[in-house]
């Protein structure tokens, strides 16, 4: 998979400019924390498989931690 960049604001509100259909499954659980100043931790496990020749890649299981300093 190819990366692309995109533009993020300074921080994450319900109307965001952000393209989440476009990125990983689970950068909308990790944006909002790295966003908000947080130092965190997390595990994110995903599974690949090719269809029709093209590589698709599912979300299986996360966890996020995070503290406030």
């Amino acid at each position: 998979m190819r990366p692309e960049w995109f533009d993020v604001p300074d921080s994450v509100e319900q109307n965001s400019p952000i393209p989440w259909e476009r990125m990983w499954a689970d950068d909308r659980y990790w944006y909002p924390i790295m966003l908000s100043g947080k130092y965190f931790v997390g595990r994110v496990d995903f599974s690949e498989s090719v269809e029709d020749g093209d590589e698709k890649y599912t979300l299986q299981r996360w966890w996020f931690g995070a503290r406030d300093t």
